[in-house]
């Protein structure tokens, strides 16, 4: 993570906005096991998620780019058709 990256999370933390959902989605993150910045993980996790508000999640770390993750699951790579992972 870089240190911009911490500082966004860490000023987003201050706000005191969707904390749990933020460090399970750190968690898994870090469990994820493949090179993906945390921002671009954020954002796709976020996206991904269809039944939690993290709706400012989604907003501090937009989608800006291609799918990654299915929905409702958190595994990098799960929205590319015909690659197998686990979620």
């Amino acid at each position: 993570m870089s240190y911009d990256q911490r500082e966004a999370l860490k000023e987003f933390a201050l706000r005191g906005e969707n904390l749990k959902k933020t460090l399970m989605m750190l968690s898994h993150w870090m469990s994820s096991g493949v090179d993906v910045t945390f921002s671009g993980y954020a954002s796709n996790w976020a996206a991904a998620n269809c039944v939690d508000d993290v709706a400012a999640i989604r907003r501090q770390w937009p989608l800006n780019g291609p799918r990654m993750i299915t929905d409702n699951l958190k595994a990098w790579g799960s929205a590319i058709p015909n690659r197998l992972v686990s979620s």
